[in-house]
C-alpha cells in the first residue's frame, strides 16, 4: 500500500530496516522496583478495607512479590494454583518454559515479605472464590464482576474467576499507569514504575538463587525494597 502511494506521488519510498526481533521494554531498574514495592505495600494500608481497589492493590502486592522473588513470567503466574504454594507459604512450585521446548518444574523459596503479601491475598481470594459454585484452583482470580457471561449463562460474570495471561498483563499495565499518575514526584525516592510485568521480570534477571535472592543485588528483592 505504501509503495503504491509513493509511486502515484512519484516519490522515493524509504523504509526502515526490519530486524525481525521484537522491541522489548527496558528492564526495570532497582529504583523502579523499589518504588513499585513501596507503593503496592503502602496503598492497602490507606484504602478503605473491603473496597474493590483495596482488593486490587492487595492482589497487585502479591503478584509483584512473586515476580521479585521468582522471576516468573505472566503465563507461569496465571498457571499457579493454591496447591503450588507450600502450606506455610515458604515456597512456590512453578512450571517454567524450558529453552528448546518442554517445561521444567522448580520449587523456589519465598521471602517473609512475599509470604505476608500472599497471606493477605489468600484471605481475599478465598472470600470471592467461596461464593462460586465451581471448584476454582487458580491462585490469581478476579476481585469484581462484570463483562458478559458465556452464551449458556445469564447475568454478569461473578468475581473469583481465574485471570488469563492477557487479563493479567492488561490489568497490571492499567493499574501501574494509574499509580504512576497519582504519585509522580510526590516522594523523594519516587521513580516511574515499570509499566509491564515483563520489564519487572527482566529487571530481576529472570531467575533467583537458592535463597530467593535476586541475582541483581544482595538481599531478597521484596525485603530490600521495603528497607530502602
Amino acid at each position: 500500500m505504501l509503495r503504491q502511494i509513493a509511486d502515484a506521488a512519484h516519490v522515493a519510498l524509504v523504509l526502515p530496516p526490519v530486524s525481525g526481533k521484537p522491541v522489548l521494554n527496558p528492564p526495570a531498574s532497582r529504583q523502579q522496583r523499589q518504588s513499585l514495592w513501596r507503593l503496592v505495600t503502602a496503598y492497602p494500608e490507606i484504602l478503605p478495607r473491603g473496597s474493590v481497589r483495596w482488593r486490587v492493590m492487595v492482589r497487585l502486592a502479591a503478584v509483584v512479590a512473586l515476580v521479585l522473588d521468582t522471576g516468573a513470567r505472566t503465563g507461569e503466574l496465571v498457571r499457579l494454583t493454591t496447591g503450588s504454594l507450600a502450606p506455610d507459604l515458604s515456597t512456590v512450585t512453578i512450571v517454567r518454559r524450558a529453552q528448546g521446548g518442554g517445561s521444567v518444574t522448580e520449587t523456589v523459596p519465598l521471602s517473609p515479605s512475599t509470604q505476608l503479601a500472599l497471606r493477605r491475598w489468600l484471605e481475599i481470594r478465598d472470600e470471592v472464590v467461596g461464593a462460586l459454585t465451581g471448584d476454582v484452583k487458580a491462585l490469581l482470580v478476579t476481585v469484581h464482576g462484570g463483562g458478559p457471561q458465556p452464551a449458556d449463562h445469564h447475568g454478569p460474570r461473578p468475581p473469583g474467576l481465574p485471570l488469563s495471561d492477557d487479563s493479567l498483563r492488561g490489568w497490571y499495565a492499567a493499574t501501574v499507569a494509574k499509580l504512576n499518575e497519582e504519585t509522580a514526584g510526590q516522594y523523594g525516592w519516587w521513580e516511574p514504575m515499570p509499566r509491564t510485568l515483563e520489564a519487572l521480570r527482566r529487571g530481576v534477571g529472570g531467575k533467583t538463587d537458592a535463597a530467593g535472592t535476586a541475582l541483581t543485588g544482595s538481599g531478597t528483592e521484596a525485603n530490600t525494597a521495603t528497607a530502602a
